[in-house]
Protein backbone atom coordinates (compact mmCIF):
# COMPACT_ATOMS: atom_id res chain seq x y z
CA UNK A 1 0.00 0.00 0.00
CA UNK A 2 1.68 3.00 -0.94
CA UNK A 3 0.66 6.93 -0.89
CA UNK A 4 1.68 10.35 -2.11
CA UNK A 5 0.92 12.83 0.06
CA UNK A 6 3.27 16.47 -1.41
CA UNK A 7 0.98 15.23 -3.92
CA UNK A 8 -2.35 14.55 -2.29
CA UNK A 9 -1.78 18.25 -0.83
CA UNK A 10 -1.17 19.99 -4.07
CA UNK A 11 -4.38 18.28 -5.62
CA UNK A 12 -6.24 20.15 -2.77
CA UNK A 13 -4.60 23.25 -2.99
CA UNK A 14 -5.19 23.25 -6.70
CA UNK A 15 -9.03 22.70 -6.18
CA UNK A 16 -9.04 25.34 -3.47
CA UNK A 17 -7.95 27.29 -5.21
CA UNK A 18 -10.30 26.87 -8.68
CA UNK A 19 -13.43 26.40 -6.24
CA UNK A 20 -12.18 28.13 -2.85
CA UNK A 21 -15.43 25.84 -1.26
CA UNK A 22 -15.22 22.36 -0.77
CA UNK A 23 -18.38 21.49 1.09
CA UNK A 24 -19.97 18.79 -1.64
CA UNK A 25 -17.81 19.11 -4.78
CA UNK A 26 -18.29 16.13 -6.94
CA UNK A 27 -14.53 14.66 -7.24
CA UNK A 28 -14.37 12.00 -9.11
CA UNK A 29 -11.30 9.70 -9.27
CA UNK A 30 -10.83 7.56 -12.30
CA UNK A 31 -8.70 4.96 -13.78
CA UNK A 32 -7.15 6.10 -17.06
CA UNK A 33 -5.60 3.49 -19.88
CA UNK A 34 -1.86 3.91 -20.47
CA UNK A 35 -0.57 1.14 -22.97
CA UNK A 36 3.20 1.17 -21.29
CA UNK A 37 3.08 2.44 -17.68
CA UNK A 38 2.64 0.00 -14.86
CA UNK A 39 2.32 3.28 -11.66
CA UNK A 40 1.32 2.12 -8.25
CA UNK A 41 -2.07 3.35 -6.89
CA UNK A 42 -0.29 6.09 -4.52
CA UNK A 43 -2.28 8.43 -6.29
CA UNK A 44 -5.64 7.74 -6.27
CA UNK A 45 -5.37 6.05 -2.88
CA UNK A 46 -4.07 9.39 -1.10
CA UNK A 47 -6.76 11.80 -2.64
CA UNK A 48 -9.79 9.39 -2.02
CA UNK A 49 -8.32 9.04 1.40
CA UNK A 50 -7.80 13.20 1.66
CA UNK A 51 -10.94 14.58 -0.23
CA UNK A 52 -13.81 13.34 2.04
CA UNK A 53 -12.00 15.16 4.63
CA UNK A 54 -12.87 18.40 2.87
CA UNK A 55 -16.75 17.26 2.27
CA UNK A 56 -16.00 16.01 -0.91
CA UNK A 57 -18.34 13.68 -2.61
CA UNK A 58 -15.70 11.60 -3.92
CA UNK A 59 -16.36 8.96 -6.68
CA UNK A 60 -13.66 6.23 -7.36
CA UNK A 61 -14.45 4.93 -10.82
CA UNK A 62 -12.25 2.15 -12.10
CA UNK A 63 -12.48 -1.42 -14.39
CA UNK A 64 -13.04 -4.12 -11.74
CA UNK A 65 -9.93 -5.35 -11.99
CA UNK A 66 -8.52 -2.01 -10.32
CA UNK A 67 -9.73 -1.49 -6.86
CA UNK A 68 -7.68 0.27 -3.94
CA UNK A 69 -6.60 -1.67 -0.65
CA UNK A 70 -9.49 -2.28 1.61
CA UNK A 71 -8.06 -0.46 4.40
CA UNK A 72 -7.78 2.39 2.41
CA UNK A 73 -11.65 2.18 0.90
CA UNK A 74 -12.99 1.41 4.18
CA UNK A 75 -10.97 4.78 5.72
CA UNK A 76 -11.95 6.32 2.78
CA UNK A 77 -15.80 6.15 3.67
CA UNK A 78 -14.98 6.35 7.37
CA UNK A 79 -13.41 9.49 6.19
CA UNK A 80 -16.43 10.70 4.68
CA UNK A 81 -18.80 10.20 7.27
CA UNK A 82 -17.00 12.09 9.31
CA UNK A 83 -16.72 14.73 7.74
CA UNK A 84 -20.22 15.03 5.78
CA UNK A 85 -18.82 14.23 2.12
CA UNK A 86 -19.60 10.68 0.50
CA UNK A 87 -17.72 7.80 -1.08
CA UNK A 88 -18.58 5.51 -3.25
CA UNK A 89 -16.89 3.02 -6.30
CA UNK A 90 -18.06 2.31 -9.47
CA UNK A 91 -17.08 0.87 -12.44
CA UNK A 92 -19.21 2.64 -15.07
CA UNK A 93 -17.52 5.90 -16.51
CA UNK A 94 -20.05 7.77 -17.78
CA UNK A 95 -22.21 7.76 -14.98
CA UNK A 96 -19.60 8.73 -12.48
CA UNK A 97 -18.36 11.99 -14.86
CA UNK A 98 -21.66 13.04 -14.88
CA UNK A 99 -22.00 16.35 -12.79
CA UNK A 100 -18.78 16.41 -11.83
CA UNK A 101 -16.42 18.93 -10.63
CA UNK A 102 -13.37 17.73 -10.65
CA UNK A 103 -12.15 15.10 -12.95
CA UNK A 104 -8.77 13.55 -12.06
CA UNK A 105 -7.38 10.76 -14.26
CA UNK A 106 -4.76 8.13 -13.34
CA UNK A 107 -3.50 4.77 -14.70
CA UNK A 108 -2.39 2.30 -11.89
CA UNK A 109 -1.85 -1.35 -11.83
CA UNK A 110 -3.84 -4.07 -10.12
CA UNK A 111 -3.44 -5.07 -6.72
CA UNK A 112 -2.56 -8.56 -8.25
CA UNK A 113 0.44 -7.53 -10.33
CA UNK A 114 2.70 -8.65 -7.96
CA UNK A 115 1.45 -12.30 -8.35
CA UNK A 116 0.69 -12.82 -11.89
CA UNK A 117 3.50 -10.35 -13.97
CA UNK A 118 3.78 -7.81 -15.99
CA UNK A 119 2.20 -9.81 -19.29
CA UNK A 120 -0.97 -10.89 -17.34
CA UNK A 121 -0.98 -7.41 -16.60
CA UNK A 122 -0.84 -6.13 -19.81
CA UNK A 123 -3.62 -7.98 -20.76
CA UNK A 124 -5.82 -7.01 -18.09
CA UNK A 125 -5.27 -3.20 -18.99
CA UNK A 126 -5.42 -3.66 -22.31
CA UNK A 127 -8.84 -4.92 -22.47
CA UNK A 128 -9.99 -0.72 -21.20
CA UNK A 129 -8.16 0.81 -24.20
CA UNK A 130 -11.47 3.24 -24.42
CA UNK A 131 -11.21 4.41 -20.57
CA UNK A 132 -9.89 8.10 -21.90
CA UNK A 133 -10.99 10.94 -20.97
CA UNK A 134 -12.43 12.62 -24.29
CA UNK A 135 -14.20 16.06 -25.09
CA UNK A 136 -17.39 13.69 -25.37
CA UNK A 137 -17.00 12.28 -22.09
CA UNK A 138 -15.88 15.61 -20.51
CA UNK A 139 -19.01 17.28 -21.45
CA UNK A 140 -20.93 14.75 -18.98
CA UNK A 141 -19.63 16.91 -16.60
CA UNK A 142 -20.43 20.33 -15.18
CA UNK A 143 -19.34 23.12 -17.34
CA UNK A 144 -17.29 24.28 -14.71
CA UNK A 145 -15.31 21.14 -14.23
CA UNK A 146 -11.73 20.91 -14.01
CA UNK A 147 -9.35 18.28 -14.85
CA UNK A 148 -6.55 17.07 -13.19
CA UNK A 149 -3.36 14.59 -13.71
CA UNK A 150 -0.69 14.39 -11.20
CA UNK A 151 2.01 14.32 -15.03
CA UNK A 152 3.17 12.87 -16.51
CA UNK A 153 0.34 12.23 -18.49
CA UNK A 154 0.41 9.67 -20.98
CA UNK A 155 -1.50 12.08 -23.54
CA UNK A 156 -4.06 10.46 -26.01
CA UNK A 157 -4.54 7.61 -23.70
CA UNK A 158 -5.69 9.08 -20.13
CA UNK A 159 -6.41 12.38 -21.46
CA UNK A 160 -7.02 12.95 -24.92
CA UNK A 161 -5.07 16.22 -25.99
CA UNK A 162 -7.88 18.48 -26.62
CA UNK A 163 -9.07 18.14 -22.98
CA UNK A 164 -5.24 18.02 -21.60
CA UNK A 165 -4.82 21.74 -23.84
CA UNK A 166 -7.98 22.71 -23.33
CA UNK A 167 -9.64 25.62 -21.15
CA UNK A 168 -11.06 22.86 -18.58
CA UNK A 169 -7.52 21.66 -17.74
CA UNK A 170 -5.34 22.55 -14.65
CA UNK A 171 -2.74 20.48 -14.56
CA UNK A 172 0.08 22.56 -14.65
CA UNK A 173 -1.79 24.87 -12.04
CA UNK A 174 -1.25 21.38 -9.86
CA UNK A 175 2.44 20.94 -10.97
CA UNK A 176 3.28 24.45 -9.73
CA UNK A 177 1.35 23.71 -6.16
CA UNK A 178 3.34 20.47 -6.37
CA UNK A 179 6.69 22.86 -5.52
CA UNK A 180 4.97 25.16 -3.32
CA UNK A 181 3.25 22.56 -0.98
CA UNK A 182 6.86 20.73 -0.79
CA UNK A 183 8.40 23.85 0.10
CA UNK A 184 6.04 24.29 2.86
CA UNK A 185 6.45 20.90 4.20
CA UNK A 186 10.29 21.42 3.95
CA UNK A 187 10.01 24.93 5.98
CA UNK A 188 7.81 22.72 8.95
CA UNK A 189 10.40 20.09 9.16
CA UNK A 190 13.30 22.18 9.23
Amino acid sequence: MSITPCQALADLMTIREKFKETKHLKYVQAWGYSPDALRVCAVPSSNILLMPRFGMDVTYVRPPEFTLHPDIIQQAKVNAETHGGSFTETDNLEEAIEDADIIYMRQHCTLDYGKHGPEKEQQIIDKYSDWTLTSDLLRLAKKSAVVMHCLPVDRDHEIASDVLDGPQSIVYDEAENRLHVQKAVLSLVM
